[in-house]
């Protein structure tokens, strides 16, 4: 039987918070030269007209996202054997992390720093690189924002397909093809412009996977997706909530690198750069105490979004 830290990374796998191109493709930041994260030159003209509300729903225009540099989450990972608490990290263009917790000192680690995807997985205490498979999954989605932004990168193609519904609610899917051949098919609210699913094909299982929203959250004028629940080959498997969002944390491109061998010991390869194994050399800001300026969730019984805008904004949401 597998190990319980060997089950949950499968698992998380597939989660993408943050939120993976395969390892031999030309590298996502050299590609951007040139392209604008919301240029719609030569888009297919049905596929633009829902980017636009979608860049404008999402991210508050290109303006607004030009100000976020980095994100920083804290949430849990519900699983039938119970919540698993997890850190990620987003640093533009393509910089991820994330550390989840299992029992007792048990982490699972995997990053990309925009040319090495590595992991440190128990009971291995050091940092190895991501098998292939693994990486072109989890580098295709370390794009910070997503893979509907830059459109018009060379090698990329977005199509509008046709509408269906998710849940409810009328939506249009987007196809992504990426330079790799990588697909992946958003699904976006036609009346919100938000995103409400993501489906793709894991290069690791060779299964499909779909990412359904439950909740979307807005932070400086970014939506993020707030709780999701992953179903593989139709069957539920998790759902993740994020619980805090920072923005602009002043993350460093250093704590994406792969960290050197530490020290033989209990806590040698524990990269716990939040808790009681500190990495040597990292230095992340102190959350401030500010005051929580943003409103309650919607309690409209039709408003499925229960997506929260600050409550100083005077621009109406989704909700609106």
């Amino acid at each position: 039987m597998a190990s319980r830290p060997a089950v949950l990374l499968s698992l998380f796998l597939a989660l993408y918070l943050l939120p993976a191109a395969a390892p031999a493709a030309p590298l996502f930041r050299d590609a951007l030269a040139g392209s604008g994260p919301m240029s719609l030159d030569g888009v297919d003209p049905g596929a633009a007209a829902v980017l636009r509300k979608y860049y404008e729903a999402s991210f508050g225009g290109a303006e607004n996202w030009a100000k976020v540099q980095d994100f920083r989450f804290e949430g849990v990972l519900e699983l039938p054997e119970g919540e698993f608490p997890f850190f990620g990290y987003l640093k533009k263009p393509d910089f991820s992390k994330v550390i989840l917790y299992g029992e007792g000192t048990a982490q699972v680690t995997m990053a990309y720093d925009g040319a090495d995807a590595w992991q440190i997985v128990p009971p291995a205490r050091a940092a190895t690189g991501m098998p292939a498979p693994v990486a072109a999954d989890f580098v295709r989605d370390a794009p910070v924002g997503g893979l509907l932004l830059y459109p018009s990168l060379p090698g990329k193609r977005i199509e509008a397909l046709g509408e269906r519904k998710v849940g409810k609610f009328r939506c249009r899917d987007l196809r992504v093809t990426l330079p790799t051949g990588q697909q992946v098919t958003y699904a976006i609210d036609l009346e919100t412009g938000l995103e409400r699913q993501k489906t793709s094909t894991s290069a690791a299982s060779g299964k499909v996977e779909t990412l359904t929203h439950n909740r979307w959250e807005a932070y400086r004028g970014v939506v993020v997706l707030a709780e999701s629940t992953m179903t593989v080959d139709g069957e539920a498997v998790f759902t993740s909530r994020i619980q805090h969002v920072e923005v602009n944390a002043g993350l460093e491109p250093g704590m994406f690198e792969r960290p050197p061998d530490l020290v033989p010991g209990a806590t040698a390869g524990m990269l716990d750069i939040e808790g009681p194994f500190q990495m040597p050399g990292l230095h992340l800001p102190a959350r401030p105490p500010v005051a929580d300026d943003w409103g309650a969730p919607s309690t409209d019984p039709d408003d499925p979004f229960k997506l929260r805008q600050p409550a100083s904004s005077a621009q109406p949401g989704p909700n609106k």
